[in-house]
């Protein structure tokens, strides 16, 4: 084989290919599920829901638009408040908002079409935070401009 080309597989073999994706696939979706629908501290399940989403890029696999509606949801949800009960700051740090563009990019990118919600739920997650800079202000003009792309 030359470099970059890849062996011809048999019947059977893209068949076992197909099914051990699928599994993969079936259950990463599921530990997304579970995470969504649990019950611990918000930014631990925003982080969690962050891990799953980097093995769903490293696995090429594409979600979809209602899931990452769920998603971009918890993680706006996670973005703290301040609770002077546990006398903390606010964590909405620029590897949040990264890590939640990162996942809406890659939404986008992977072929998710975008639904209003979806669009909606991003725009709620970057209102969120406070952080300025021209890159993370620049954010919500990328949205709108997404709007009109994918306008429904």
């Amino acid at each position: 084989l030359l470099e970059g080309e890849e062996p011809e597989l048999s019947p059977e073999q893209k068949h076992l290919v197909w099914e051990d994706r699928k599994k993969r696939y079936s259950v990463l979706h599921r530990k997304i599920l579970i995470t969504l629908e649990s019950h611990h501290e918000l930014m631990d399940n925003a982080l969690l829901l962050l891990e799953l989403h980097d093995m769903v890029i490293r696995n090429r696999m594409r979600l979809r638009a209602d899931t990452y509606e769920d998603m971009l949801f918890a993680l706006k949800l996670a973005v703290p408040y301040y609770n002077p009960d546990l006398k903390m700051k606010p964590v909405n740090s620029t590897t949040m908002l990264t890590e939640g563009w990162t996942m809406y990019r890659y939404a986008l990118d992977s072929g998710t079409n975008p639904t209003p919600h979806m669009l909606e739920k991003m725009m709620g997650f970057l209102n969120t935070t406070r952080i300025a800079s021209p890159d993370i202000e620049s954010k919500p003009n990328q949205v709108m401009l997404d709007v009109a792309k994918y306008k429904h």
